[in-house]
């Protein structure tokens, strides 16, 4: 049987999920997780699946932000190349 993880998002209790279903959303490298047979809570950055999720995550945002922001001054500045 899989692990069931559970995810605490700002005190608040948000799951179950498979690890597939935790990779597929956006979870921050601090949120905390929790599966049975944990003794307390770890951070979301500790668990190999996520960390890989996370880390490509971080390296795929700037790319996406830099191209949103380089839109939105070309709307601004009038250009419209």
């Amino acid at each position: 049987m899989d692990k069931i993880y559970i995810l605490k998002n700002n005190k608040i209790l948000v799951g179950p999920f498979t690890i597939e279903k935790l990779v597929e959303r956006t979870v921050r490298p601090n949120d905390l997780i929790w599966y049975e047979g944990l003794a307390d809570w770890i951070e979301a950055e500790k668990i190999p699946a996520l960390h890989i999720a996370i880390t490509a995550a971080k390296t795929e945002e700037p790319k996406s932000s830099n191209s949103f922001i380089r839109r939105i001054t070309k709307l601004f500045s009038g250009s419209r190349q």
